[in-house]
């Protein structure tokens, strides 16, 4: 634990004397768990995306013979915000068995220069990932049946929302984070709880008739690959830093169904996905599963003469049974 917090804490005091983004001091939202062993603050104005069924998911245990040990995943609360240039995301998952679900979303999320950290009852692990144009932190931990997964990206280390966003989780009443945020005690928070939030109304669009998307769109590779932009690349270009693949529907699998689905999405200036446009469809849910990871995508506005501004882009998922 001691390691975790000096690394952190180096991590930003590296970070210099860059300006900071201005700041609304708006009264942020501290979500917190039905047992109060977990809570987090977040800007007022996100957004709640819910899956009550989950899904079944199997770790393999030995290789010959095949035997494999399949752990449940429902109750899903995936929240994202946007606050000052700074995007975030939260996970939260209950699961059968805490010690496999934790290993297979930590290998699913691809967790890089990863450390381990206790807390109290939870573990886990932090990661950090920087190139110059952009800083991610990532966090995945657990306790009892519960798995929560914390996610932001910021221009750099020292942006004052992001160190806010960390700084204010609690686990057991500990904050395991100490970043030195400069807003803390300054912003008020309203306590709900993550149990009672309901999914954000979203309906995306069908395109009136089949559209072939543009040549120089399905190039941009920023735009369509997950990842963190080269240190070459643009600084003032729509960044996508977090970009989830779908997955298969049980009876997408059961039919076979294949193939490619491609969107035109909007990306508001307020770091939200704002309209969503199917330009072609796939049947049996394979549609409706990738919108649900398009709203999920998180990003840095693009800017022009320093202002962020909304953008078009094409994305495309494609589906394919092995």
């Amino acid at each position: 634990m001691k390691t975790l917090l000096l690394t952190i804490s180096v991590i930003f005091l590296l970070a210099g004397y860059a300006a900071a983004p201005v700041f609304a001091q708006d009264a942020w939202h501290r979500l917190e768990s039905d047992s109060k062993d977990f809570s987090i603050a977040v800007p007022p104005d996100y957004q709640v995306l819910t899956d009550k069924k989950g899904y079944e998911t199997a770790k393999m245990i030995s290789r010959f013979p095949l035997k494999t040990r399949t752990t449940k995943i429902d109750d899903i609360k995936r929240i994202t915000a946007y606050s000052d240039g700074a995007s975030f995301l939260i996970e939260s998952y209950r699961t059968t068995n805490l010690g496999d679900a934790l290993e297979i979303l930590m290998f699913r999320s691809k967790l890089e220069n990863s450390t381990d950290f206790t807390s109290n009852s939870f573990r886990g692990k932090s990661s950090t990932k920087s190139d110059g144009g952009s800083y991610v932190l990532d966090v995945i931990f657990g306790s009892k049946d519960r798995i929560y997964r914390i996610f932001g990206v910021a221009g750099s280390d020292n942006h004052e929302s992001l160190k806010h966003f960390f700084s204010s989780i609690r686990l057991d009443g500990v904050a395991p984070f100490v970043l030195g945020s400069p807003l803390e005690g300054k912003i008020k928070e309203q306590e709900v709880l993550i149990s009672g939030l309901r999914e954000t109304p979203f309906l995306f669009e069908k395109a009136e008739k089949t559209e072939t998307a543009p040549a120089a769109a399905l190039g941009d590779k920023m735009a369509r690959v997950p990842g963190v932009r080269p240190q070459t690349q643009d600084p003032n270009r729509l960044f996508i830093a977090y970009k989830p693949n779908p997955s298969y529907t049980p009876k997408a699998r059961e039919k076979g169904t294949i193939g490619t689905i491609s969107f035109r999405v909007t990306f508001g200036a307020e770091g939200r996905v704002e309209k969503i446009v199917a330009l072609n469809e796939l049947e049996n849910g394979l549609t409706e599963e990738a919108v649900k990871v398009v709203r999920l995508i998180r990003f840095l506005p693009q800017q022009e003469d320093n202002k962020p501004v909304t953008v078009e882009r094409v994305l495309q998922y494609s589906f394919s049974i092995y």
